[in-house]
């Protein structure tokens, strides 16, 4: 009878522990699937105010330094920004181009986005750094998509610029 109860013990051990796992993979996909929504949110904006000719953000000529990310998503973060009246200047956060060259991209910039996802926390130092040293603000994205590229830009374009010139590596949920 013993050997029974330890038998079942440990199939009920088992059993707790596969629970366990799939209801952290569910809430890793939970976490995918809002992730996901709000790209589908941040595309369906983008579109609405082109089908409706809105610029809906309007960066007045500033120019923007994009750090770290996909180069795959540049092109289109290039157009939309310049589609908003600004000017896309991007720095691969030291995985090719040199600390140099980020210095005078920082110096450069009117605002800097940096995606926490695709960047050394090496870079991030780094980059919090110039743009002490330059007084530059610096928003840090939590990943590297088109919702969190285009709630940053809202988020700086909605503010004044005094405020915007206060932030000092600003996260962005």
């Amino acid at each position: 009878m013993a050997w029974r109860n330890e038998r079942l013990t440990l199939r009920l051990e088992a059993a707790q522990q596969t629970l366990e796992e799939h209801q952290a993979k569910a809430r890793a996909l939970q976490a995918r699937l809002e992730q996901e929504q709000r790209e589908r949110q941040a595309l369906e904006w983008i579109l609405n105010a082109q089908a409706e000719g809105e610029r809906q953000v309007s960066l007045q000529g500033r120019r923007i330094l994009y750090v770290g990310g996909l180069k795959s998503h540049l092109a289109n973060l290039r157009r939309l920004v310049q589609r908003w009246q600004g000017e896309l200047i991007d720095h691969d956060g030291g995985q090719e181009d040199n600390r140099i060259l980020l210095r005078e991209l920082v110096a450069q910039a009117d605002w800097i986005l940096c995606p926490l996802d695709r960047v050394s926390h090496d870079a991030v130092h780094r980059l919090k750094r110039e743009c002490r040293h330059h007084g530059k603000p610096c928003l840090l994205l939590p990943r590297s998509s088109l919702s969190a590229f285009v709630q940053g830009l809202q988020a700086l374009a909605g503010k004044s610029t005094a405020e915007v010139s206060s932030w000092r590596a600003v996260s962005i949920s």
